[in-house]
């Protein structure tokens, strides 16, 4: 434990404020030798704060297991599968842009830009979900549920319920603290950002 939190702190020193990809952890650490437990889901921030740690610690891992899953999907239903994937990147772009753009001073706008600041700062979980609600409506008028859930949901579901119920050891609360002062940015870590999941209110 104590060779991972030395080999964690000096990866993140060595190369400061450059894009770093996390190292890909061992199938023990992963999985066979990891701690489960069904977390309090009434306690939202500290619910928050293990899935956000988990996904930042084993992002790799995540990566590798999306990326093989979706070209099992894609190389069979190739189409379907990059119109499903289109969709749901074009909602989520368009969320992060509408969150993220200068506040417009329009009256009509800026109500629908407030709602978006606001769930993105107070709900970001619920804004995934969402995103995930409206391209399901989308891909059923389409026809293409199949590959929906296959390829894009099911991934998504076994990697929020993996972060979900692993328990964090030392090296995975190091890691997730160095990464959050920005020591090191992380391809997790800046999607999570853009989404507002790692709003420090949320992380206490």
């Amino acid at each position: 434990m104590r060779r991972d939190i030395t080999r964690e702190i000096r990866d993140q020193i060595n190369s400061p404020n450059d894009l770093r990809f996390a190292q890909f952890r061992s199938i023990n650490d992963f999985l066979l030798d990891a701690t489960w437990n069904v977390p309090n889901f009434s306690d939202f921030p500290r619910l928050n704060n293990r899935i956000v740690s988990n996904l930042i610690y084993y992002q790799t891992n995540y990566f590798v297991f999306g990326i093989a899953l979706f070209l099992l999907v894609g190389i069979n239903y190739p189409v379907d599968f990059l119109f499903g994937l289109v969709v749901v990147s074009a909602l989520l772009m368009g969320f992060v842009y509408i969150s993220s753009s200068p506040r417009i001073n329009n009256n009509t706008f800026a109500s629908v830009e407030h709602f978006f600041r606001s769930a993105k700062e107070d709900r970001p979980i619920i804004v995934l979900i969402a995103v995930l609600g409206v391209s399901y409506f989308i891909l059923s008028f389409m026809g293409k549920l199949f590959i929906f859930f296959l390829g894009i949901v099911l991934p998504i579901q076994a990697i929020i319920l993996h972060a979900t119920l692993r328990r964090r050891n030392l090296a995975n609360k190091v890691a997730n603290k160095i990464d959050l002062v920005s020591l090191q940015a992380t391809p997790m870590g800046i999607f999570l950002s853009a989404l507002g999941l790692r709003n420090p209110s949320l992380l206490e």
